[in-house]
């Protein structure tokens, strides 16, 4: 049985020497393996030899040689233990440094605000939850197995496809190691999502997996199509200004600044043509353009932002000549304007306002009005020689004063005193409203007298502002004229007591002449009627004894009675029309024409006449006196076309605004023009009676009551082409409004 356990031992003890030495190959403490593999095979001979000592197969000395083979069994298992120890230590603290590694990367691939996936043979293998919420996925077995087309719109904005830009970007991924590129992805709601993508190549257990970054740039691509926008707006706004501007890049790297666009403003101003000039630097265009300012000046605006003006100046290249002002500016993206500002006409417009100012002092300097200028407090600040001589001070004596200063002892015309406050100049500083024509006496110190001055003041005022900042104030003296009004009131006054006596004697003489025409033409008229009257009664009772000749007497008689008696009618309406008072009414003169044709209508008989009554507006005026005047005018009308086969008569109105001219045109035998003032007077004849018959005092009378109707007559005529009378009456315009 002994015998058995040792076999068993032995084999046992082999066996593990055997796999110690199996264990050599998969552990790095190959020296341990190797004592513990030789301790095992001693153990296992020493067994052998005690087995053949029990079997009596050896001496007995053999077992002094199994003790030392003991001894050595047990010195390498003691070595061999020791170093088995120091590799399960140093193993156990890799394994912990490996646990931990993975557990840091595993809070690096969750943790960030960064999209982190793994690729595998072209799909995703695993992704963090950042990645998830980017894309609008629920999990990552949602995920997983997909390849990146597959989560992607089917072109890239580069117009590439998605399946064949994602394995190409894959294999670039693998070959280089790490590459960087900008992908659109499809969220899960079918929005797009923009990301900025890190694709960097791991090796794992023998083979090369891909770690993916995404960045969502949907921030940046909404910034840049805002500035792009941006950009176009500005562009835009360039092109439309009235300045010319020229648009400049500043290149980094170069640190220059090159030219990429400008206005239709730009090229006139500077003759540089945009589309050929595009990519020249400012360097270049400062060989035509030296006043562009320096580089490190541009550099500066660019950097802070502040505008930049360069002092206006002359530019003349033989084929532009202007005076120019240029204002830097930057824009967005490293940009930076230069505006060009045609200031030649300004120039011009200041210069004029320079010689203007000049023109105008020298004006106020040499004219003979006093001019003084108040600030806003009514302190005088400027004067003219003429305002120092018309108040009898220098400028340095009154300079300072304002005009409520006492000193000025200024008088109403009435002698009281002129308060300082009414001054014009304070009223106007006041009220901001200019004050005119104030009259005033100021003592005069030099002269010792008081100067009556006319006053008128105008305030200033400021762009924008509502209150004046300065007044104005101009006076005349008026002393010598108004002494000169006294001396023509005096005068006035002798002149009009010498008009009412006058005005009174005539008064007189007019009623006395009147009286007289009317008493000597009543009184004639029984005279008349008795040459009459007797010529009659011997003609019929004595008819037949007389002679022929007598008869033909008797018969002048007769007609000569008839004359006189027409005249002194004629006298008596004459000298009626300066007594009967004017009854004014609104008068129709188209129905007073048509009554007074219609009186005359016997004298038509026979005859071939067109009369026309053109439309006559209603004025105020005394109808039986107006029915007079156009029986009078008519008639004549009537009468001197007489000999007119086609006679031709017209009543009408000129209306030139409110003035209304009324005539009466006939196309009769006319008169000389020259004789047209005799018309009018009493027993005036252009004409012999043998030719027309009447008194001459028709158109007397017409004159008569025009007169008394504050109007004019007159007439326009040529021999053989017939005449025109036309009268015009006082206040027409209000007459118009009362018809209307």
């Amino acid at each position: 049985m002994t015998t058995v356990i040792v076999v068993i031992s032995i084999l046992l003890q082999l066996s593990a020497a055997a796999w110690a030495i199996r264990l050599i190959r998969y552990t790095g403490r190959r020296a341990a393996w190797y004592l513990i593999s030789v301790a095992l095979t001693l153990m296992a001979v020493r067994r052998i030899v005690s087995l053949l000592v029990l079997m009596n197969m050896v001496p007995a000395p053999a077992s002094v040689i199994n003790e030392y083979i003991g001894f050595v069994i047990s010195m390498f298992m003691f070595i061999g233990v020791l170093f088995i120890e120091g590799y399960f230590r140093h193993a156990a603290e890799a394994d912990r440094e490996v646990r931990e590694r993975e557990h840091l990367f595993h809070r690096l691939f969750e943790s960030g605000g960064e999209g982190n996936l793994l690729i595998d043979n072209g799909v995703f293998i695993d992704c963090n939850r950042r990645a998830l919420d980017m894309l609008g996925i629920a999990s990552t077995a949602d995920l997983v197995g997909r390849d990146p087309s597959a989560i992607s719109p089917p072109t890239q904005p580069d117009g590439e496809l998605s399946d064949v830009k994602a394995r190409r970007m894959i294999e670039r991924g693998l070959t280089e190691g790490s590459i960087r590129f900008e992908w659109t992805h499809t969220r899960g709601d079918g929005s797009l999502l923009p990301v900025d993508v890190v694709l960097t190549a791991i090796p794992l257990h023998g083979r090369t997996i891909l770690h993916t970054s995404w960045r969502d740039i949907s921030a940046r691509r909404r910034a840049e199509h805002a500035l792009q926008e941006s950009l176009q707006t500005s562009e835009d706004i360039i092109r439309s200004m009235p300045s010319g501007l020229l648009v400049f890049q500043f290149d980094v790297a170069t640190g220059q600044f090159l030219l990429t666009g400008g206005n239709g403003e730009a090229e006139r101003m500077t003759g540089i043509r945009i589309a050929d000039s595009r990519g020249m630097t400012l360097d270049d265009l400062r060989k035509d353009w030296p006043r562009l300012g320096t580089t490190d000046n541009l550099r500066e605006v660019i950097r802070t932002g502040e505008v930049y003006h360069l002092d206006p100046f002359d530019y003349d290249n033989g084929k532009i000549k202007a005076v120019f002002r240029i204002t830097v500016f930057r824009l967005p993206a490293l940009r930076l304007v230069i505006a060009f500002e045609d200031i030649t006409a300004q120039r011009r417009r200041e210069e004029s306002i320079r010689l203007s100012e000049e023109r105008h002092r020298s004006l106020i300097e040499t004219m003979g009005q006093g001019v003084v200028c108040q600030d806003a407090d009514g302190r005088i600040i400027s004067s003219n020689p003429a305002g120092e001589r018309i108040l009898g001070l220098t400028f340095d004596q009154m300079s300072g004063r304002t005009s409520k200063d006492t000193r000025w002892r200024t008088v109403r015309e009435d002698g009281s005193e002129f308060p300082g406050e009414m001054h014009p100049a304070m009223v106007a500083l006041r009220t901001g409203q200019p004050v005119h024509d104030v009259l005033m006496g100021v003592f005069n110190p030099t002269l010792e007298s008081t100067r009556w001055i006319v006053v008128d003041s105008v305030p200033l005022f400021r762009p924008g502002e509502r209150k004046p900042y300065q007044v104005y104030t101009t006076f005349a003296d008026i002393t010598e004229l108004k002494k000169a009004e006294a001396e023509n009131r005096s005068l006035n006054a002798e002149l009009e007591d010498r008009v009412k006596q006058r005005t009174a004697e005539l008064q007189y003489t007019n009623q006395e002449l009147e009286a007289f025409t009317y008493s000597i033409s009543h009184d004639l008229q029984a005279p008349v009627r008795a040459i009459d009257g007797f010529s009659r009664a011997l003609a019929e009772r004595c008819g037949n004894d007389l002679t022929p000749d007598a008869m033909r007497y008797i018969e002048y008689l007769k007609v000569s009675a008839a004359k006189m008696q027409d005249l002194i009618e004629a006298l008596l309406m004459l000298s009626r029309m300066g007594r009967s008072p004017v009854q004014t009414v609104l008068v129709e003169p188209t129905a007073i024409v048509r009554d007074v044709l219609q009186a005359l209508q016997p004298e038509l008989e026979g005859r071939r006449v067109d009369i026309q009554i053109d439309p006559l507006p209603p004025f105020m005026a005394d109808p039986i006196l107006m029915k007079q005047v156009f029986q009078n005018l008519l008639s004549n009308a009537i009468k001197f076309t007489a000999r007119t086969d086609h006679a031709r008569i017209q009543v009408g109105c000129n209306e030139s605004g409110p003035s209304r001219v009324y005539f009466v045109r006939d196309n009769g035998v006319g008169f000389d023009p020259q004789h047209a003032e005799r018309l009018f007077g009493v027993f005036q004849r252009l004409h012999r009676e043998e030719e027309f018959k009447g008194t001459g005092v028709g158109l007397a009378i017409v004159q008569r009551i025009i007169r008394r109707h504050s109007g004019w007559i007159w007439a326009e005529a040529s021999p053989g082409e017939g005449a025109t009378f036309f009268f015009h009456l006082h206040g027409q315009g209000q007459m118009q409004e009362v018809a209307a």
